[in-house]
C-alpha cells in the first residue's frame, strides 16, 4: 500500500504545520472508468500539488493537473478524451482541486471536501483520504496522501451524443479520480515538533 503506518505520531500533527510540496516523481494522479469495451485507466503526467498548514489554522490542499498531459497508453483514446467533446484540453488546459479542510472519519481515514474545476466548471466534491506523516531516511519527514473520489462527468459538462448516452454504457457517467502523493517540507517551518 502507498501509505505506511507511523506509530506514535500525535493526531494533531497528522499534517505538521508549514508548507508541503508534492514530489511529482514519487506521486501519481489518475482516473479510471468501466466502459463497454473494458476498463479505461489513465494518469496525468504533469501536475503540481501542495499542502499548507498555517499555525493555528486548518489544512489547505491544492492540486493542478495539466489536462493535455493525460495518458492512457493509447494515443487514439487520448485524442478522443482530450478532444472538444470530452475534456477539451485546448480550451481548458488545467484541472484543479482546492480543499477547504481535512476532516477525520475514523482513526485511519479522512474526508477532504473542496472545489474541483474541470472545463472551467467548478463543483463541490469530497475525496476520501488516507494520510500519514513520518520519517523517511533520505529526506527527513514526509507526508503520504492517497485520495479517491467517484464523480459524475455530466456535472462538468461532459455529455456525449444521445446514441452513446442512451444507456450510459459506452462511456459511463461515473469516473473515479485518484491520487497518490508524497509531499516533502517546502520550507523550514514544516517540521514535526518533538
Amino acid at each position: 500500500m502507498f501509505i505506511h503506518s507511523v506509530e506514535g505520531l500525535p493526531e494533531r500533527q497528522l499534517v505538521p504545520e508549514g508548507r508541503w510540496r508534492v514530489e511529482p516523481a514519487s506521486s501519481r494522479v489518475g482516473f479510471a472508468l468501466h466502459a463497454l469495451g473494458g476498463p479505461i485507466r489513465g494518469s496525468f503526467q504533469e501536475f503540481a500539488a501542495e499542502f499548507e498548514h498555517p499555525r493555528g489554522a486548518g489544512v489547505l490542499a491544492s492540486l493542478c493537473a495539466q489536462t493535455a498531459s493525460l495518458s492512457t497508453g493509447d494515443r487514439r483514446l487520448d485524442g478522443y478524451l482530450l478532444g472538444s467533446g470530452m475534456l477539451d484540453a485546448e480550451r481548458f488546459p488545467q484541472i484543479t482541486f482546492r480543499s477547504r479542510r481535512i476532516q477525520a472519519r475514523d482513526d485511519a481515514s479522512f474526508r477532504v471536501p473542496g472545489t474541483l474545476t474541470v472545463r472551467d466548471i467548478s463543483r463541490d466534491v469530497s475525496f476520501h483520504a488516507r494520510i500519514q506523516a513520518g520519517p523517511r531516511q533520505e529526506s527527513g519527514f514526509a507526508l503520504s496522501v492517497a485520495l479517491d473520489a467517484e464523480l459524475d462527468r455530466r456535472t462538468f459538462g461532459i455529455d456525449l451524443p444521445w446514441r452513446v448516452e442512451m444507456f450510459g454504457v459506452a462511456i459511463p457517467h461515473h469516473v473515479r479520480l485518484w491520487a497518490e502523493l508524497l509531499a516533502l517540507p517546502a520550507d523550514s517551518t514544516a517540521a514535526i515538533a518533538a
